[in-house]
């Protein structure tokens, strides 16, 4: 199986790298790389990952997204073979603070088409070339607000530049675990929750209604606004809407009717609701049989099963850790 596991994120010590690594070597025997670039926002380091990986597949995976059985990488990749598809999505589900679930979709329904719904969130597995392009310009970058749901600009890019399909496996579970919230009623009312309907929005016009030759110059004015105490809300003084102001100007979207809400105050954006009738206790999300845990594989010189160092920027404070994961999988 050619694949490479890829995290992005923007500290090697980032809270959560180690668990999303040693859950990623539980479940499938491979150790994942670790993409540490504090320079870059996510979309920008998911391009490069994707340009340098030699493997034939890749899976990104946020560092605190958690897939829930053995055999979940085996099944998205020979789902990928058959369906030549560019995109295979799990089933996320969303566990808030309070230990509620959110799952997206019903675990016992059979794959989905998602080629209207242009959404990947916390993991997804996609194959190296000729698949879709990353926008530099609109992807999250920590401690900063307005650029955020960068991989619904690359489900757009996908299957409307490219003319590849995206599925979801419902079946394959991964926990996309936010501590920062109590439920999702608390992330409706956040800066960030705002900031992900509103590009959302301008990614679809950008696709929809701007000619192909000026795609990718788009979100070139958007703003990042810094945020507050977490990376929920903004800094005291900023108004979530200042961050694509530029954009709505530049391209004259004033006299688009979910744009003239926004900016009268009199429809602010919601979160898209996840719907309660498929809430199920941990307990009862589906486990793949004993019998499918993969033996572990052996690392490969060029992009293979470990960590590797060399694909990292870090600071000799994150080296320890680092060294200590090596060491761990047997590597130099």
């Amino acid at each position: 199986m050619n694949v490479e596991i890829v995290i992005p994120t923007y500290a090697a010590d980032q809270k959560g790298v180690a668990e999303c690594v040693e859950n990623v070597r539980r479940t499938t025997g491979i150790a994942p790389i670790v993409e540490c670039r504090p320079d870059l926002n996510v979309a920008e380091a998911r391009g490069l990952a994707q340009k340098r990986s030699v493997a034939e597949f890749v899976c990104f995976l946020d560092v605190d997204a958690f897939p829930q059985a053995p055999g979940w990488l085996d099944r998205m990749v020979a789902f990928a073979v058959e369906k030549n598809c560019g995109i295979v999505s799990p089933n996320e589900v969303w566990v808030c603070d309070n230990g509620r679930e959110y799952p997206f979709h019903d675990p016992k329904a059979a794959p989905k088409d998602l080629s209207k719904q242009m959404n990947v969130a916390g993991m997804c597995l996609l194959t190296r070339q000729d698949v879709g392009r990353w926008d530099p310009f609109v992807g999250l970058k920590h401690g900063f607000l307005g650029g955020c749901v960068e991989d619904t600009d690359f489900a757009h890019s996908v299957q409307i530049e490219f003319g590849r399909s995206h599925w979801c496996l419902p079946d394959v579970i991964v926990h996309h675990v936010d501590r920062s919230v109590q439920n999702i009623d608390a992330f409706m009312l956040t800066d960030e929750s705002m900031g992900f309907q509103i590009t959302t929005h301008l990614i679809a016009l950008k696709w929809l209604s701007v000619s192909p030759d000026k795609r990718d110059v788009f979100f070139k004015r958007l703003r990042y606004l810094p945020c507050g105490k977490d990376q929920r809300t903004l800094a005291e003084g900023h108004d979530i809407l200042d961050a694509y102001r530029d954009i709505i100007a530049e391209w004259h979207l004033e006299n688009d009717p979910e744009i003239q809400r926004w900016l009268s105050g009199v429809n602010r954006p919601t979160p898209l609701v996840i719907r309660e009738d498929l809430r199920i206790p941990h307990d009862q999300l589906p486990k793949y049989p004993a019998h499918e845990v993969p033996s572990p594989r052996p690392a490969r010189e060029k992009g293979g099963y470990r960590t590797d160092i060399e694909r990292m920027d870090v600071s000799s404070k994150d080296t320890g850790f680092l060294k200590g994961m090596l060491e761990a999988e047997g590597g130099e």
